[in-house]
């Protein structure tokens, strides 16, 4: 990870305009998906609504890919949106910001390049 991250972020060729764009609009795709499953993202204190929501089947990852997850260290439904969002990345792909905008994603799920995970 911290390779992947030092390599992107010293790619200067990306046109800042052009990330900004293309991410607003997987971002906009997205959620999108989401609300036609009946997900709202974002969206006020969920604690406070008056009646319970019901979800489709969330997304997961094939048995021998969640053993590499530490245990318990997602929930499953900020899991699923970001799921979402990976695959709205891979279905509408610009290969020139592909990197940038997973790196993105990996800081919104709060992964830190720069830590060893052991500690060190």
């Amino acid at each position: 990870m911290a390779s992947f991250a030092s390599r992107t972020k010293l790619d200067w060729e990306v046109d800042p305009e052009s990330l900004v764009t293309h991410a607003s609009h997987m971002a906009k795709l997205a959620l999108d998906q989401l609300a036609s499953q009946g997900i709202e993202d974002g969206s006020g204190l969920p604690l406070f609504q008056l009646k319970p929501r019901s979800h489709p089947p969330l997304k997961t990852l094939a048995p021998d890919a969640s053993k590499l997850l530490l245990s318990d260290s997602i929930s499953p439904l900020p899991f699923h949106k970001t799921l979402v969002r990976l695959e709205t990345l891979e279905e509408n792909k610009e290969p020139r910001l592909m990197a940038h905008e997973q790196l993105a994603v990996a800081k919104s799920l709060g992964v830190n390049p720069g830590s060893d995970p052991n500690g060190a």
